[in-house]
């Protein structure tokens, strides 16, 4: 079944839970939208508290055994380059990239882009580690270019055993996704999913982030025309799409969770079918000393971190059953681990910088590796490694999909 579902959710049954997930988010919305605040640990703590009361946990875990059972599925990330002219106000590269403009430079040996050779390479490594379905990743030195775009995706459809890429690109006109999608030459069986987050959904808090990027029409700074790319995607004929907010750029994480929805059901009306994926990611500050981000409400280092992280992605699952929840090592193992209760679909041995796949599996292999330069990061990041991951999703009784777990000789 399409999206990693054990059912079939068309079935009167399953839309009797599914539309009651709905019910129970969106009358724990009304009541806690503003209650649940990052800007005021105790009312967090009363919002968890009465979150427990009211079962919003165990309806979470319910819905998501029901559609999903015990499935987890993994994915690997290519990260191209951390060249981007954007400038977003939470992102190293932005603070990174707007301080080299404020100096005047025009570059620095820390923002890169990977070569095509180099990307195959860092490919490569992904599917060594055993991935399946690969996100590449660039910042706009890629992302604006189309025919980049098409010849970096060229490279990750013809891997091995790829059946899935995703885009993480940025966002394109109908016209432009039918250029990507009409070059690409897809192996049969190999699908093609576009992602964009919206970053956030407070129109308000949108402006501030993205008041240095670019003003030109399809820029990051146009919030309808990012919010849109989804849609375009799918009349252009991609496979799939993908939706995500980074929390903590704004104040109420349910507000976030209805702009979610919302668009979600948005991209359902108007391009045909609901997103695949939905990320959750916490907004966090890799480079403190070189390049602070400007993020309002950090919740790392909260005393309720794991609280407002848990409230998340509960409430995400009930309020979109039917998407598919994705978890990322922004957070670490333990967390993981209660988060898996809710999402069914995660990162795995992640390495947030360009060539960092092939770093990994060289870590992998108990050997050291250096390019000689430190990218800016992009994240700080709990990469797990493979076989301890892969023991512990089977001894909790998951089963794990879209990874080679054979390399690791750990096969149920």
């Amino acid at each position: 079944m399409s999206n990693e579902y054990i059912v079939n959710i068309e079935l009167p049954g399953i839309q009797t839970e599914i539309k009651e997930a709905r019910k129970i988010f969106s009358d724990f919305y009304e009541k806690y939208c503003t209650t649940f605040d990052l800007a005021d640990e105790a009312k967090i703590k009363m919002v968890y508290k009465a979150a427990q009361i009211m079962g919003i946990f165990a309806r979470a875990k319910a819905i998501r055994q029901l559609l999903f059972g015990r499935n987890i599925s993994l994915y690997g990330v290519c990260y191209l380059g951390t060249k981007c002219n954007q400038n977003c106000k939470f992102c190293p590269m932005g603070q990174a990239n707007w301080k080299m403009h404020l100096h005047g430079k025009t570059s620095s040996d820390r923002l890169i882009t990977l070569s095509l050779e180099e990307a195959s390479a860092d490919l490569d490594a992904l599917v060594q580690i055993g991935h399946r379905e690969i996100c590449i990743l660039a910042g706009e030195a890629i992302a604006c270019d189309p025919g980049k775009v098409v010849e970096y995706a060229q490279l990750a459809v013809y891997k091995p055993g790829v059946h899935e890429v995703i885009l993480n690109m940025g966002a394109y006109t109908q016209r432009t996704f039918e250029f990507i999608k009409e070059t690409i030459v897809l192996p049969a069986g190999v699908k093609l999913q576009h992602r964009v987050f919206q970053e956030t959904y407070v129109k308000t808090e949108y402006d501030y982030y993205m008041e240095r990027a670019p003003r030109e029409h399809g820029s990051k700074a146009d919030f309808d025309f990012r919010y849109n790319s989804q849609v375009a995607a799918l009349k252009a004929g991609f496979d799939e799409v993908g939706i995500g907010v980074l929390f903590g750029l704004s104040r109420y994480p349910l507000k976030e969770i209805k702009g979610l929805q919302q668009h979600a059901a948005y991209i359902k009306k108007y391009g045909g079918k609901y997103p695949k994926r939905c990320c959750l990611p916490i907004a966090n500050n890799p480079e403190p000393d070189t390049n602070p981000v400007d993020v309002k409400y950090l919740i790392p280092g909260m005393s309720t971190e794991q609280m407002i992280t848990e409230l998340i992605y509960a409430l995400a699952r009930l309020a979109m059953p039917t998407v598919s929840t994705v978890s990322s090592e922004r957070d670490n193992p333990g967390t993981l681990e209660l988060l898996d209760q809710y999402a069914n679909h995660t990162t795995l041995f992640v390495h947030p910088a360009p060539g960092g796949n092939i770093k990994s599996l060289d870590e992998l292999h108990g050997e050291t590796f250096s390019h000689g330069y430190k990218p800016v990061a992009q994240a700080e990041v709990f990469p797990r490694y493979p076989r301890e991951a892969i023991k512990s999703w089977q001894k909790r009784g998951y089963n794990i999909l879209g990874f080679n777990i054979t390399k690791y000789d750990l096969c149920p």
